[in-house]
């Protein structure tokens, strides 16, 4: 798993974290404890729709380079991960520090399906 600083939670303010719930209808007590399965700060995770409610192993969402030494202009997002669920490592590639990426999609053309995602260059300033 990638350690640089950019890739961890701000020290303040909200952080992120992908976590399951699992919720028994027929449980008496009503209280879930979350389990924690990617601890990355990044945005809208998703999976392939085609899985939501069966066994999965990845996930994607955009987070910032962790490989950066400063964080892209206007502080958006500029890579994408696919995270291992079941062991929390991920691997990702990064589009440089003049581009914001957003949501990721699923297009499920393939038995794998295929990911896009919406790109925005930046100016620096």
């Amino acid at each position: 798993m990638h350690g640089a600083a950019s890739a961890k939670p701000p020290a303040t303010g909200p952080t992120s974290h992908y976590v399951r719930w699992k919720f028994d209808p027929n449980a008496a007590d009503l209280y879930v404890e979350p389990v924690e399965l990617v601890n990355l700060d990044g945005e809208m995770p998703k999976v392939d729709q085609r899985y939501e409610t069966k066994p999965y192993n990845y996930l994607f969402l955009a987070m910032q380079d962790p490989e950066a030494k400063d964080a892209p202009v206007g502080g958006v997002y500029n890579s994408i991960a696919k995270c291992n669920v079941n062991d929390g490592t991920y691997d990702y590639w990064s589009a440089g520090s003049n581009t914001a990426l957003h949501e990721v999609a699923f297009v499920p053309r393939s038995p794998d399906g295929e990911l896009i995602i919406r790109k925005c260059p930046l100016l620096k300033t």
